[in-house]
């Protein structure tokens, strides 16, 4: 195969030439744009982490967050009563904080509720341990009541 020369190359049309425009503010879809009370291209309303649950979504927080590390976000979705056929799309819509910030605020705002309703101190721990030794010797359980009572003993410092 012969090299092409200048003039070869010279006979080659031209690239087409696109003049570069910016790209409008308003079409961005994220919710922390200042035009946040604007609709969407698509005709709905932004969303701001201030805004109402639908009872979908609701479902969707309570599902993900009780059953945290259980099941995923699509299992969740389907649970909260979206089509499994489209509940992977919806989970990650509603757990995208630029898509759904709702959502995700909810989600957090949850689970911090149950780490304070559930959040394990000292003397709950004791007293936990105390509940299940006496439960434990009702039902004639006499190698669990020694287990829980061993480990309240560990939690008080007083066994090693």
């Amino acid at each position: 195969m012969p090299r092409k020369t200048n003039a070869d190359l010279a006979k080659l049309p031209k690239p087409l030439r696109i003049k570069a425009r910016p790209i409008p503010r308003k079409h961005t879809g994220l919710a922390v744009d200042k035009e946040a009370n604007r609709s969407d291209p698509r005709g709905a309303k932004y969303k701001t982490a201030d805004s109402p649950l639908t009872r979908k979504q609701e479902l969707f927080v309570k599902e993900l967050v009780s059953n945290d590390g259980m099941i995923t976000y699509k299992e969740a979705a389907i649970r909260a009563g979206y089509p499994e056929s489209s509940a992977h799309t919806r989970a990650y819509e509603l757990t995208n904080p630029h898509k759904c910030p709702h959502v995700v605020a909810a989600i957090r705002r949850y689970r911090n509720e149950l780490d304070e309703r559930f959040a394990i101190n000292y003397s709950r721990h004791v007293r936990d341990l105390q509940k299940i030794r006496d439960v434990a010797l009702e039902n004639g359980a006499y190698s669990a009541a020694v287990q829980a009572e061993y480990r309240r003993g560990q939690a008080q410092g007083d066994i090693r």
